[in-house]
């Protein structure tokens, strides 16, 4: 993963100030920034542990040819489902889990509106003719950012084990138990 130049500390203090000044200190108070190595570990968990809808549409959009990004970390505070970053748009997977987070989701929302970002909430699950419409209406909107190449797919890492605490050892568990299945 290569680094951003422009995530240094004067870029995060730019973003600090401008948060401050559109929304207040209540708010910096009710949204402190995380610490950038714990929100890094949280993506990469996520990355793991999401359903297989994220990275089948994340896929369907890369086959088209837009280089759509998964768990992005944008302003030091929140991670974006799935990321166009040349065009500034989110595509955000609301599963039944959202209908709790509603004020949190706006709020969210307001916050990379203000930033010059275009976000877009999927309700999740969908309709398979559903989703292939969404797909393709996005597709529509924003195709000028497409590339001419292929693009790899997004693939779920393959030691899902190690994303618990405990996995490694469940995983030498289930081996030695598959060895004493033989072994009988």
């Amino acid at each position: 993963m290569h680094k951003n130049k422009w995530m240094g500390r004067r870029f995060n203090q730019w973003i600090e100030n401008n948060l401050r000044q559109m929304f207040g200190d209540e708010w910096m108070l009710d949204n402190p920034p995380a610490n950038f190595e714990v929100l890094l570990n949280y993506s990469t968990k996520l990355k793991q542990t999401c359903g297989s809808y994220e990275y089948s549409i994340a896929n369907r959009l890369r086959k088209l040819g837009l280089p759509i990004e998964h768990q992005a970390i944008y302003f030091n505070r929140y991670i974006a489902d799935l990321t166009l970053f040349e065009a500034r748009t989110i595509i955000e997977l609301d599963g039944p889990e959202h209908q709790f987070k509603k004020e949190k989701d706006q709020t969210r929302d307001e916050v990379f509106i203000r930033f010059g970002f275009d976000v877009h909430r999927w309700p999740m699950p969908m309709k398979t003719e559903d989703l292939d419409r969404k797909i393709l209406s996005f597709f529509k909107a924003y195709r000028r950012f497409a590339k001419n190449y292929p693009l790899k797919p997004l693939v779920r890492s393959p030691l899902l084990e190690k994303a618990y605490p405990n996995g490694l050892v469940q995983r030498a568990l289930n081996l030695k138990e598959i060895k004493s299945k033989k072994d009988h």
